[in-house]
């Protein structure tokens, strides 16, 4: 879903419920709107709407470090350790 300002789409973002959990799927910001507080406004917009739905949970995924992980944490959201193991 493209998110619009000044005429131009700003970002982009996704947003996939299921019963209680919301997963916050691909999302980015546009270069010309980079450094402006819009990623962090797009993920409390996402915050507010699954709460809305009745979420209580919400599930991301970012590299930390990252400009997109601080904004995260900035949310109020918080890294929960986990591993994968793949075997074949």
């Amino acid at each position: 879903m493209p998110v619009y300002g000044r005429r131009e789409p700003a970002l982009f973002r996704s947003l996939y419920p299921t019963e209680e959990c919301r997963y916050f799927g691909a999302a980015g910001v546009l270069p010309h709107s980079r450094r402006r507080g819009v990623q962090l406004a797009l993920i409390q917009k996402r915050l507010h709407d699954a709460a809305v739905l009745g979420c209580s949970l919400v599930i991301g995924g970012n590299n930390p470090g990252t400009t997109a992980f601080r904004n995260f944490e900035r949310a109020g959201l918080h890294l929960i350790p986990a591993a994968s193991v793949w075997r074949e």
